[in-house]
């Protein structure tokens, strides 16, 4: 993947998938929600999507995070 980590929600409707929010995300990670937005805001972190204006992540992008 590109340093961009965002991704289109068209890349994510093809297919169902778990959908969380920054504070489920950050609970899977075992991170807090700091961590998680300091990551995200240094393109560090997982993929994510937004969703009018909100940030969201698949399970699918956590767990290949987690995988790294």
């Amino acid at each position: 993947m590109s340093d961009d980590t965002s991704l289109s929600l068209q890349d994510h409707t093809t297919k169902a998938q778990t959908i969380f929010t920054p504070a489920e995300a950050a609970d899977y990670l075992r991170i807090s929600g700091r961590t998680l937005q300091s990551l995200r805001n240094l393109n560090q972190g997982p993929a994510f999507f937004k969703v009018k204006g909100s940030f969201r992540y698949t399970k699918a992008a956590l767990d290949e995070y987690i995988a790294k």
